[in-house]
């Protein structure tokens, strides 16, 4: 069978463990074929010991919308189209609208609508039924693709009024949930006001939330935490000195967590001063 198709496990053990782990989003109305594609998702995760795979699946697009809008975050998407209600297309521009960037993979019974996936920035159309050395080529390349976007820099897509722009994530100071958009603020002084979002906090800051660098310490707030310059009373004083409070009763807790990032990334404390 050709390298091609499969990784060897001796680059997976050379990732990073964090790059090893990949959520898989499957959304398909047939439960038969659903379960076509967790056997051999199971059958993927056996050959790749070294490999962290979870997956979850969805009998329609509404259910998947939900889960995003509820905070859930997925590495890679896996699409049937002719579903119906929100078809796999317009499912892909959702996510996407989102400002999710995470690969897209199309398996459909039907070719007609092969053009509308490059629209979406689809990685890859397969048609059913799906065999197992093409799922598993696409996979592979997914993973790569994951692993080698761990290793550079990560970015934001804020939705503006008009544009979509992508921010560093070592650009961005703090986010914070203003009137249901986000304020984004950046290293540079400027403040990013995006369009009304869907869903929860949560939900539209969830790609930062994979990141270690980053924080939520307040139901309004996302802190970079390698912007964070002093700590004084219940507030983290960011970069820019924008200060962020804290509820008394959760500052320990979101102290604790940042001094444990300090100590995993190999940081410096901070100065403080306690009220």
């Amino acid at each position: 069978m050709s390298n091609l198709f499969f990784l060897n496990n001796d680059i997976f053990s050379q990732l990073d463990k964090e790059c090893c782990k990949v959520r898989i989003a499957i959304c398909e109305d047939d439960r038969q074929q659903m379960r076509v594609i967790d056997l051999l998702l199971e059958k993927f995760g056996n050959l790749r010991p070294c490999l962290q795979l979870s997956y979850q699946g969805f009998l329609s697009a509404d259910e998947l919308l939900l889960a995003l809008d509820s905070g859930h975050h997925f590495d890679l998407y896996l699409l049937d189209i002719l579903m119906p209600g929100v078809n796999g297309i317009d499912l892909a521009a959702e996510i996407r609208n989102r400002g999710l960037e995470s690969p897209l993979v199309f398996i459909t019974a039907s070719a007609d609508h092969a053009l509308d996936a490059f629209n979406v920035y689809a990685m890859q159309y397969l048609l059913k039924p799906v065999k197992e050395e093409a799922l598993f080529s696409v996979l592979d390349k997914a993973i790569t693709l994951l692993a080698s976007d761990t290793k550079e820099e990560k970015y934001l897509m804020v939705m503006l009024p008009g544009e979509t722009v992508k921010v560093p994530y070592s650009a961005i100071v703090c986010v914070e949930n203003f009137k249901r958009t986000l304020r984004v603020y950046l290293l540079n002084g400027e403040r990013l006001h995006s369009k009304t979002f869907r869903g929860t906090f949560e939900s539209a800051t969830a790609p930062l939330c994979d990141d270690s660098r980053f924080l939520q310490v307040h139901k309004s707030y996302m802190i970079n935490m390698a912007q964070v310059k002093r700590l004084v009373g219940c507030s983290f004083i960011m970069s820019g000195d924008t200060a962020i409070h804290v509820p008394r009763y959760k500052f320990a807790d979101m102290k604790a967590k940042y001094f444990d990032y300090l100590a995993e990334s190999g940081n410096v404390l901070p100065s403080s001063s306690e009220n």
